[in-house]
C-alpha cells in the first residue's frame, strides 16, 4: 500500500502544474514529516512505555475514521444535487470490500484498533453504495427546485449606482451619487 501511494505520488508530481506540485510538496513535509515526527516525540516523551502500543493504536484507529468520514461531504453533496456524478461507484464498492477484509483481518488477530474503525468504514462504504443506487438515474437538469427558482434574483432589475468620489487635488470634497442610465 505505502509502495502504491508513494509511486502515485511521485507520478503525480512529476506531471502536475507548479502550483499544485508546491502545495503537494508542502502537505507531504507538513503532514507526513512534522506529524508523524511530532507523533513520536509525544509519544515518547509523555506516555509511558506500558501504554505507547495502545496509544499508537488510539491514534491510527482516529486516522482510519478519518479516512473513512471524508466521503461524507461527497454524500452531502450527491444528496444536494442529486447526482452521483462525483461518486464513483467502484470507489464505493472498493471502500467496503476494504474495510470488510481489514475487519476480519483485525479480528483474526485480535486487534481491535484494526477492526474497531473499520466496522464505521463498512457502514459508510454501504451508505454510500445505497446513495448510488438512489441517485444513479439522476441528471444535473433536476437540480433547481422551485423555491429555488422562484428566489432567483435577474440581474437587469438590480439597480446600478454610480458613485463619485471626490478629487482630492480640488476644494471639492462633496461627492455625490446618482443612478446611471
Amino acid at each position: 500500500g505505502c509502495f502504491i501511494e508513494i509511486s502515485y505520488l511521485f507520478l503525480y508530481i512529476i506531471y502536475a502544474p507548479r502550483e499544485a506540485k508546491i502545495s503537494t510538496l508542502k502537505l507531504i513535509v507538513i503532514c507526513n514529516i512534522g506529524g508523524l515526527g511530532l507523533l513520536i516525540l509525544l509519544v515518547n516523551l509523555l506516555v509511558p512505555k506500558q501504554h505507547r502500543v495502545s496509544t499508537v493504536g488510539w491514534v491510527c484507529a482516529a486516522y482510519s475514521l478519518a479516512v473513512f468520514a471524508s466521503p461524507l461531504s461527497v454524500m452531502r453533496k450527491v444528496i444536494k444535487t442529486k447526482s452521483v456524478e462525483y461518486m464513483p461507484f467502484l470507489l464505493s464498492l472498493s471502500l467496503t470490500l476494504n474495510a470488510v477484509m481489514w475487519f476480519f483481518y483485525g479480528l483474526l488477530i485480535k486487534d481491535k484498533f484494526i477492526a474497531m474503525p473499520n466496522i464505521l468504514g463498512f457502514l459508510f462504504g454501504v451508505a454510500q453504495m445505497i446513495l448510488y443506487m438512489m441517485y444513479q438515474g439522476s441528471t444535473k437538469t433536476d437540480l433547481p427546485t422551485e423555491n429555488q427558482l422562484a428566489n432567483k434574483t435577474d440581474v437587469n432589475e438590480v439597480p446600478i449606482v454610480a458613485v463619485e468620489l471626490p478629487d482630492v487635488r480640488s476644494d471639492n470634497v462633496e461627492g455625490s451619487a446618482r443612478p446611471m442610465k
